[in-house]
């Protein structure tokens, strides 16, 4: 909404696109509602300055949306709106991550989780999740997104995913599709919540592969049935792989399989340790000549490759929460901030010294990237993956600096016109 709005399109216009876009699948009135709703949590978290409660009572008044026609941001005319960019405001939670289970029904060789503890009893209960709900429907969370685990496990997933849905949060989610691809009834439950986006894991072309991966005997059928069958119903559905030495001979051909699908594939191209220390997923990482081949393939179709800063918006906009209702700055990186069991989430956003520490980081705290000739190229700089490498979210360890190189030749190929190996 903010995007297309910012972008100088009119509210009216944005209503019929998304009501031609999703009517065959949601009621028209439903779109509507949602629209007003992502507004007011605009409003909320200070990126449009409007007045919520006159567009809904306004909206309210009459089945027509004529009176909304000039609604938009540059050029505004209706209540009090303008773009409220670059000023201080305080830190939102927009992007919540949740984790409903450690619990998996696969035995994937590369897992972060592996040796954590999957206690059923101790997972947080439908009505500790629901009260979290609302402190983040009121704290101005957009995005919600489950994982695990595997997620379908949990018996009330369905429970809790039609509540978030209910709130209006842009709910994503990850699965291995192996309950789903066995349940048609389950899929379709999912598909009619209408969620924003779903990815399953795929880890080769071929079932053995797949297969060798999680460990699962028709794991690849099953995931494969659950992507077919949320691309049909129109749901945006990715593939998540990771690339290693087990299986980086079949990305390209999963990659050109994606693409004749027509799915987004979203590639991990490092494999850190688990949360407890153990380096043996690690020892999966794609190195040499192997590697920068299928990274030139997967990074030569994209039209602009961006670099981050040493920053990140864990703990500013971006936040973990564990099954057992542990607060972190995100999955991959274990600095316990508080616990919602304890104190509340608002709480914990707001005091706890791990976001604080956090926050007060600026580009030059990391002293070792200041001088380094790669900087400008290291894409895949990670607090968290620094952290489960070395210990410190300061300190790149050395797979990060060779992948900087890599993404060096790659943008040295590409302003000569190409990208191949």
């Amino acid at each position: 909404i903010f995007i297309y709005l910012y972008s100088g399109k009119k509210l009216i216009d944005l209503i019929s696109d998304w009501i031609k876009k999703y009517s065959n699948r949601v009621e028209s009135e439903k779109i509507k509602n949602d629209i007003f709703k992502g507004i007011a949590i605009l409003h909320r978290v200070g990126l449009l300055k409007v007045v919520p409660d006159e567009i809904y009572s306004a909206y309210s008044a009459s089945e027509e949306i004529d009176h909304l026609k000039d609604f938009n941001i540059k050029n505004h005319g209706f209540s009090d709106i303008s773009i409220e960019i670059g000023k201080e405001r305080p830190y939102c939670p927009i992007s919540v991550e949740l984790d409903l289970t450690y619990r998996c029904n696969a035995k994937c060789v590369h897992c972060i989780m592996s040796d954590v503890n999957k206690s059923k009893s101790e997972e947080l209960g439908f009505e500790e999740i629901t009260s979290l709900m609302t402190e983040l429907e009121n704290m101005g969370t957009f995005v919600l997104s489950f994982s695990g685990g595997e997620i379908t496990i949990r018996d009330d997933f369905l429970k809790i995913f039609k509540e978030a849905r209910k709130r209006g949060f842009y709910i994503a989610f990850i699965t291995n599709g192996i309950i789903l691809g066995r349940n048609e009834e389950m899929l379709r439950s999912i598909a009619n919540l209408w969620p924003g986006k779903v990815g399953v894991s795929l880890y080769g072309i071929r079932p053995e592969t797949h297969d060798r991966f999680t460990g699962i005997p028709g794991s690849f059928d099953l995931a494969l049935k659950t992507i077919k069958f949320f691309k049909n119903e129109g749901i945006d559905v990715n593939i998540r792989t990771s690339v290693t030495k087990i299986n980086f001979e079949e990305f390209i051909e999963l990659s050109k399989f994606a693409e004749d699908l027509n799915v987004d594939i979203i590639p991990g191209f490092i494999i850190v340790p688990t949360l407890q220390g153990n380096l043996k997923p690690s020892e999966l990482n794609l190195t040499g000549r192997d590697l920068i081949k299928v990274m030139h393939y997967h990074y030569k179709k994209m039209d602009k490759l961006s670099f981050p800063a040493r920053v990140c918006s864990a703990g500013r906009s971006r936040v973990y929460i564990s099954p057992y209702g542990e607060v972190y700055p995100c999955n991959t990186l274990p600095l316990l901030a508080g616990n919602i069991r304890f104190e509340k989430f608002s709480y914990i956003w707001s005091e706890s010294g791990v976001f604080k520490l956090l926050r007060s980081l600026k580009d030059d705290c990391f002293v070792k990237c200041q001088s380094c000739d790669l900087r400008k190229y290291c894409k895949l700089f990670c607090w968290g993956v620094n952290y489960l490498f070395g210990g410190s979210i300061f300190d790149p360890p050395e797979i990060v600096c060779n992948y900087a190189e890599i993404f060096k030749g790659i943008t040295e190929a590409r302003k000569k016109g190409g990208c191949d190996v």
